[in-house]
């Protein structure tokens, strides 16, 4: 964000040298603080993505094989569960709604290209290997054992440490 200081007029009509601060006005550059500010989107973004995977993994952790049943509910069927397509339409909603603003956004890191661009296409390339594929879904409908689940959710830990990480450099 830019910002400048200019004085008021009134002290150089009158004569003074230096006009009292509380004359002065500051200025914003309100193009590049908008700019900035879409980059907001993309944040709550990541710290979404890096909350729930956090959030499942402890639930994994905490559930061990009854994860299992969350799990068959929303791969084992031919059709996914209302709440699987709900809470999946929401989140490419809110994908392409922080991807738009951080299309427009001014300062774009290396940690924002990674989260917005990179990441979803290898999120895209999963759900083609698992949800899509009835061999995929199968694989993962038929994890089984407290110890089991427990072995994926610490090995998601990494990914939410990732995701948060990369929301704080983008």
């Amino acid at each position: 964000m830019m910002m400048t200081v200019k004085r008021a007029p009134l002290s150089e009509t009158r004569g003074q040298g230096n006009s009292p601060p509380c004359l002065r006005v500051v200025a914003f550059n309100v193009t590049s603080f908008s700019k900035e500010f879409l980059m907001l989107y993309v944040k709550i973004f990541g710290y979404f993505l890096a909350s729930a995977a956090l959030l499942t993994s402890l639930a994994m952790a905490l559930m061990g094989a009854r994860w299992q049943a969350v799990e068959q509910s929303a791969y084992a069927g031919e059709r996914r569960p209302w709440w699987f397509v709900a809470a999946s339409a929401l989140l490419i909603g809110f994908y392409l709604f922080a991807l738009y603003h951080f299309a427009i956004a001014a300062p774009k890191t290396w940690a924002g290209w990674l989260l917005m661009v990179i990441l979803p296409l290898g999120w895209g390339l999963k759900a083609a290997l698992v949800v899509f594929n009835p061999q995929g879904r199968a694989a993962v409908s038929a994890i089984a054992g407290d110890q089991n689940w427990r072995k994926v959710a610490l090995a998601r830990l990494p990914i939410a440490l990732l995701l948060g990480i990369l929301t704080w450099f983008a």
